[in-house]
């Protein structure tokens, strides 16, 4: 009888783990503004010629992170290629979203191209950067309170212009500190 409780506790705990890594989100890393993000995932410079190249290098570098294999984020990145690819006002910038129950753990990701790449978005028009946002598919709300503030703070044209100058991951990185005009504005 005891080891049938800790077999129910065990695989209850098991089920939850989404749901406890999204409220342990909500409670302790809330982002109410886009001074609070942070990008996991700083690609530049990426050298790919399709979208289907594009979510192959995506997925293998965010599989650590997202707590998933690299073919399963392909699979989830290609079935919904067409619906969760958003251009922005910025010309050559989109988003991607992935919510699903496959990912573990959130991420952002931020990527530059080293050319303009033909993407499924809506305006049909090449894409230069691209941020991602993968979320289990339990935080909801949480994750369109993320896609919501990097679209605000992808909408600054300083910020996307220095996005496509800069050469590495530091310098990317510190581009989305707090203290950053377009930080403090978003």
């Amino acid at each position: 009888m005891r080891s049938m409780f800790f077999f129910l506790v065990f695989c209850f705990s098991i089920m939850l783990q989404p749901h406890i890594i999204c409220l342990w989100e909500r409670k302790d890393d809330k982002m109410n503004t886009a001074k609070d993000l942070h990008f996991d995932v700083l690609m530049t410079d990426v050298r790919a010629q399709t979208q289907s190249n594009v979510f192959e290098i995506l997925a293998k570098e965010a599989a650590p992170s997202c707590g998933v294999d690299a073919d399963t984020l392909v699979r989830l990145f290609d079935k919904h290629a067409d619906d969760r690819t958003f251009a922005l006002e910025e010309e050559g910038v989109v988003i991607f979203d992935v919510a699903s129950i496959h990912i573990k753990t959130p991420i952002l990701a931020m990527m530059t191209f080293d050319r303009d790449i033909d993407f499924n978005a809506m305006d049909r028009k090449p894409v230069n950067i691209m941020a991602a946002v993968l979320s289990p598919q339990s935080c909801g709300p949480v994750h369109l309170q993320r896609v919501a503030n990097v679209s605000r703070v992808l909408r600054s044209y300083d910020l996307c212009t220095a996005l496509r100058d800069v050469d590495n991951t530091d310098a990317m990185r510190v581009l989305f500190m707090p203290n950053q005009d377009w930080m403090l504005a978003a």
